[in-house]
């Protein structure tokens, strides 16, 4: 009998120390946003000057202009054009935003032009969304 209820012990605290160390992720809120084309960023001077500024430099930032929360992700350098990035997800929770991207590369058949290039991506989050947090990808 006491080997029984020893086992059962065993067996819960096994089931409470693993199920409790998986992070909630009811808690993620997902962000909803726009991926803006470069067409669409020459009308808005301060916000393509802050890509310019930004774009040669890999990493993620964020920007608030006129009230609206804009991220740019660009990728490492590559020795060619022809390269992007894909949002993947972008949520958050109390502490930080988390972004997950992928770079992809140009279809093997293409051609492409010989050049250093970082890709990148401008996203306008919607509404606004409290940016107070860490990124983390």
């Amino acid at each position: 009998m006491k080997k029984t209820l020893l086992i059962i012990g065993l067996i819960l605290l096994s089931t409470v120390l693993v199920f409790g160390c998986f992070k909630d992720k009811s808690k993620n809120n997902p962000l909803a946003y726009t991926q803006l084309k470069m067409e669409k960023l020459s009308n808005e001077e301060q916000l393509s000057k802050w890509i310019l500024n930004n774009k040669d430099k890999e990493g993620l930032y964020s920007e608030v202009i006129n009230g609206q929360t804009y991220l740019l992700i660009v990728g490492s350098t590559q020795n060619t054009v022809g390269y992007n990035i894909h949002l993947k997800d972008l949520y958050s929770d109390d502490d930080y935003l988390y972004v997950d991207y992928s770079i992809i590369e140009p279809p093997k058949d293409s051609v492409v032009t010989t050049a250093l290039d970082n890709p990148f991506l401008v996203a306008k989050l919607k509404g606004k969304p409290e940016f107070q947090r860490a990124i983390k990808f």
